[in-house]
């Protein structure tokens, strides 16, 4: 299905409030932090490291950090703070260590590439994901970003073990790359992580083909 990007926007949109209801049942994943290695392609400046033993509350330093993670690219995909900030509350609710749930949405609000699709379905499989590889988070979410951003050339570079693409959709990925449908691409894989990672989430967010 080839969507362009306004279409994603607006696509993503629609589908935000169902989707919520489904990123509250991810699994729990390790503690830890995720640093600004999470991907090449966003801004160099580092996340902030949580305070040992910190707590963060949702609208307090979860919003202020969200809303300056986006104003340093000044927020092009026009996504409300609160996209992430709910996106926090999920992953802590299904047992994400509240640290980690906060870096890693804020390197989602940091980089100026993902709109909510993206972002919900990097973080929707970041917890199979993190456990069917064993990376540390760092690793884990770096590689969403990756194949989500780059999808053609990740899709050559996918672990056979994990089973995240045929091949026949490795090559309709490649097809719409070569034709300069990046954006029909991206949805591709989109589609195919979480098919693998968390398809109740993908069922609730793609439209059936």
């Amino acid at each position: 299905m080839s969507m362009n990007s306004p279409s994603r926007h607006l696509f993503a949109a629609g589908v935000f409030c169902a989707a919520l209801l489904t990123i509250g049942g991810l699994v729990g994943i390790p503690s830890g932090t995720v640093s600004h290695q999470v991907s090449k392609f966003a801004p160099p400046d580092r996340l902030p490291v949580p305070p040992a033993g910190a707590t963060y509350h949702p609208g307090q330093d979860h919003r202020q950090t969200i809303e300056a993670a986006l104003a340093a690219h000044g927020n092009r995909q026009n996504i409300v703070p609160t996209f992430f900030t709910d996106l926090i509350r999920s992953m802590e609710r299904s047992g994400v260590p509240s640290d980690l749930a906060h870096d890693v949405a804020v390197a989602l609000a940091r980089n100026p590439k993902l709109d909510e699709l993206a972002g919900m379905t990097i973080a929707g499989c970041f917890p199979a994901y993190l456990a069917a590889t064993k990376d540390d988070p760092d690793t884990a979410l770096a590689d969403l970003v990756s194949y989500v951003q780059d999808p053609a050339q990740y899709a050559r570079r996918a672990d056979p073990s994990l089973r995240i693409l045929a091949p026949e959709t490795a090559a309709q990925i490649d097809e719409k790359v070569q034709s300069g449908k990046h954006a029909a691409a991206e949805l591709i894989m989109e589609r195919a992580l979480l098919a693998r990672f968390n398809p109740s989430l993908g069922a609730r967010i793609m439209v059936p083909r």
